[in-house]
């Protein structure tokens, strides 16, 4: 848990919380497949906190 934590802590400098959140969604559900497939035993994603990203401002073409 503490490994993803501080992993997704500093990637907040680069990427804004909605990417981090969908980060942190792709990880949840990869961790889930491997539990239904006895690969680990406990989705540690699940206990992670998102971190508040940084402010991105989004430019349009």
């Amino acid at each position: 848990m503490e490994d993803v934590d501080k992993w997704l802590a500093g990637k907040t400098g680069e990427l804004g919380t909605w990417s981090l959140k969908l980060i942190h969604g792709i990880l949840n559900r990869a961790v889930n497949s491997a539990m239904r497939r006895d690969k680990v035993k406990r989705n540690v994603v699940d206990l992670c906190d998102i971190p508040e990203g940084a402010r991105v401002v989004r430019r349009r073409p």
